[in-house]
Order: C-alpha cells, then structure tokens, then sequence
C-alpha cells in the first residue's frame, strides 16, 4: 500500500484529490483541463484516457491508504489530547489535595 502523505499539507492533498476526481470526470467527455497537469503530491493523478481495471485498483489502494492514514491520525490526536486531559486533572487533584 502506498504512504500518500510525502511531507505534503492535508489541505493541499486534498485538493490534489479534487483535481485527478476532475480529470477523471474530463476524460469522460474528452475534455482534458490542463491546470491539473502538475500535482506533486498526487498518487491519483491520471494523464487521461480510460480508467482500466489496473488504474481503478491503484486508485482504490491508494484511496484507502488515504483513509488509513488519516483514520490513524485523527486516533492519535485524540489519544494525546485524553493523555493532556487526564494530566490536567490529576495536576487538579494534587493542588486540591494540598489545599486541604
């Protein structure tokens, strides 16, 4: 499975994942939109042409690579925001603790 995060921010990922969603959508019609040509950070980016069995599984992985990955983070950002929770209310019952 492919690590779709190379140092890129979400927000810019994200519009790269818009931009090969478009061209997949121009291909359709014939119609290849040039300003979508240069994504760095785009595993999905198509050069146009059909969509193939090989190109939709690639897209697939790499799709729930993304999903993975995030899913991941957003576990870890909430673990470390439990951890800080959890040591701010200890620190509270150690200063009420001494108050009494």
């Amino acid at each position: 499975m492919e690590n779709f995060h190379s140092g890129h921010s979400w927000p810019q990922c994200y519009t790269a994942i818009a931009a090969a969603i478009a061209a997949i959508d121009n291909t359709d019609d014939g119609n290849q939109d040039d300003s979508i040509s240069t994504t760095s950070c785009d595993p999905l980016h198509t050069q146009g042409g059909p969509i193939t069995r090989a190109r939709a599984k690639k897209m697939r992985e790499t799709l729930n690579g993304l999903i993975e990955q995030i899913w991941i983070e957003n576990n870890i950002q909430q673990a470390n925001q439990s951890l800080d929770d959890y040591q701010s209310m200890i620190n509270i019952i150690q200063v009420q603790e001494k108050l009494n």
